[in-house]
């Protein structure tokens, strides 16, 4: 699952080892560090996304649902501060789009 959020964009998968757990990945570490401050975030250079984090669903799941009941802002794309992470969010935005123009061809 892509999550993306006015701080970071993360990819989440279970953890192949840990059931009760989800691997957070992210390609900067402070995506993960913005909604887990206090996860012990790992490296792997020559992985697609370098930084990972070992999460617990329970706790993957409440810090979703906190980020989600103090969404204060009426436009998700304004809210990005960082100005890099913001222009390519809006390439992501480009891209679905275009896909969502033409969602009937896909049916």
């Amino acid at each position: 699952m892509w999550v993306f959020t006015s701080t970071g964009m993360l990819s989440v998968v279970a953890h192949r080892d840990l059931k009760g757990s989800l691997l957070v990945r992210a390609r900067s570490p402070f995506h993960i560090r913005k909604m887990f401050p206090y996860a012990a975030v790992d490296q792997t250079l020559d992985a697609d996304y370098p930084f990972r984090a070992v999460i617990e669903r329970e706790l993957f799941a409440n810090v979703m649902l906190d980020y989600s009941l103090n969404i204060d802002y009426d436009n998700f794309k304004n809210s990005i501060e960082e100005k890099n992470f913001h222009d390519h969010c809006l390439e992501v935005w480009a891209t679905m789009r275009r896909y969502g123009l033409n969602w009937g061809r896909f049916e």
